[in-house]
């Protein structure tokens, strides 16, 4: 187990228990802690009810995504669908969490009629993560990367950090590595709001994959060094306890 899950697991355990302390520091004390997630996507993360903060017709969600999704506020969409069958109510959250890219006629006559979604493009889920990306105000997270300049750390008394900002649902949806220490300081969640980064990756490689997070996609610009992306991502999909099924690696030997 390298230095930044140590690191991160290690924060999970001083939040968790802030007045213990650990004699066991060996390989088996973090697996424990730190255990991985297989399978992960949006859909899953609200299929295992992981940080559900609302309910609709007595089904557990989380609000900010579907605010983001409908493009209204949470009270407005419970209030929209009190009186829809739970039947149509769970098509409708398999379409919300991208399970299915386009719901049954009466779904999507009910986004056309409560909710003004008529686009067949707005039905798309790609279409709110990449809203999402580009939604800077909402952002509630930072990854901290260390500044390196021709490769080596600057060597200060106070260390540099670049913020990478993300939303936090992004994380617990795409990365298990996230999801399980979100999961362990449960109850520190909402107040937990960076974390610095110790793997020595890049900048540009981090932002290419947070971009990743949420378009399932990698462009290379001109400006980016491409062999060191590729090079620094080839674990990545490991590491960060990406979905199986996750394009990441396909992309990048495009």
């Amino acid at each position: 187990m390298d230095y930044l899950t140590r690191y991160l697991c290690e924060e999970v355990r001083q939040a968790t228990y802030p007045n213990f302390t650990w004699i066991d520091t060996s390989e088996s004390y973090y697996s424990k802690i730190c255990p991985f997630i297989k399978e992960l996507d949006f859909y899953d993360l609200f299929r295992s009810k992981i940080f559900c903060d609302g309910k609709i017709k007595k089904i557990p969600v989380h609000k900010f995504f579907l605010e983001k999704r409908l493009s209204m506020e949470f009270k407005k969409i419970v209030k929209t669908l009190e009186n829809i069958p739970k039947e149509t109510i769970n098509i409708f959250l398999n379409w919300a969490y991208g399970k299915t890219q386009y719901p049954n006629k009466e779904v999507t006559s009910l986004l056309s009629k409560h909710f003004n979604i008529t686009d067949p493009e707005d039905l798309d889920f790609s279409r709110t993560l990449n809203n999402l990306y580009n939604d800077e105000e909402s952002k509630d997270f930072k990854l901290l990367v260390k500044i390196n300049i021709d490769g080596e750390n600057i060597e200060q008394e106070k260390e540099e950090f670049k913020e990478i900002p993300i939303h936090k649902f992004v994380l617990l949806a795409r990365s298990g590595l996230f999801r399980n220490i979100f999961q362990n300081i449960k109850k520190k969640y909402k107040k937990i709001n960076q974390i610095k980064d110790y793997t020595g990756k890049s900048i540009e490689s981090l932002e290419i994959l947070i971009k990743f997070f949420y378009t399932n996609s990698i462009k290379f610009t001109a400006d980016d060094n491409q062999e060191l992306v590729i090079e620094e991502l080839a674990d990545a999909k490991e590491y960060y306890q990406l979905n199986p099924k996750s394009t990441l690696n396909e992309l990048l030997k495009k």
